[in-house]
């Protein structure tokens, strides 16, 4: 269910698994694992889900609707990720990150 999930979601987005695999940091092996049927770990369907902008549950098969957890408003994230990309929320996300690092310095 996995693979034809994340197959559906590339098309819609006009990408393909290997470029989406690089985009998160993940080996062109780990999309050959995918095809032939298994599922990714935790933190791996977590980044794919919120690549894609979608609920986890989805690109397991638990539901048929793509739409991700209702977040709370009030989220700072909310107004600062509104029409960005998948590609570039992930690299707001990974700036976030970096920004981060530097404080635990």
């Amino acid at each position: 269910m996995f693979w034809n999930n994340f197959i559906t979601l590339c098309n819609k987005h006009n990408t393909k698994p290997n470029p989406v695999a690089k985009v998160l940091n993940l080996s062109s092996g780990s999309v050959t694992k995918w095809k032939k049927g298994a599922t990714p770990n935790d933190t791996t369907l977590r980044k794919i889900a919120d690549y894609f902008g979608v609920s986890v549950d989805y690109l397991i098969g638990k539901t048929d609707t793509p739409t991700p957890e209702t977040r709370s408003s009030d989220t700072p994230t909310d107004d600062i990720t509104e029409g960005l990309t998948p590609e570039e929320v992930t690299e707001l996300k990974r700036y976030a990150e970096y920004l981060r690092s530097r404080h635990n310095k």
